[in-house]
């Protein structure tokens, strides 16, 4: 037997109910914009005589070739967000 609708809602079985429902609500991370993230931290290269330096923020990572440096610029770009997480998880366990 069904009750009466609350807040003008119509009724439906609990077998009906989508399971976005405030019961089942799902948590979801916020996601900056890719522009949003590469305004946010400033990028800096710094060579030196084997390697270089790359400042993202107030992270900097040493690598031992440009080239290493150069693939993991790229991937920033790409996906600022991505590789913003990963090498926090990264430093994180240097911790």
């Amino acid at each position: 037997m069904m009750g009466v609708p609350v807040n003008d809602e119509p009724m439906v079985d609990q077998e009906q109910r989508a399971p976005m429902d405030e019961h089942y609500a799902i948590k979801q991370e916020y996601r900056p914009k890719r522009q949003e993230m590469l305004r946010e931290y400033e990028l800096k290269v710094r060579f030196l005589s084997v390697g270089c330096v790359v400042t993202v923020g107030c992270k900097e990572i040493a690598f031992t070739t440009v080239d290493e440096a150069a693939a993991e610029i790229h991937d920033y770009l790409k996906d600022p967000y991505g590789s913003h997480k990963r090498w926090n998880d990264i430093f994180n366990k240097q911790d």
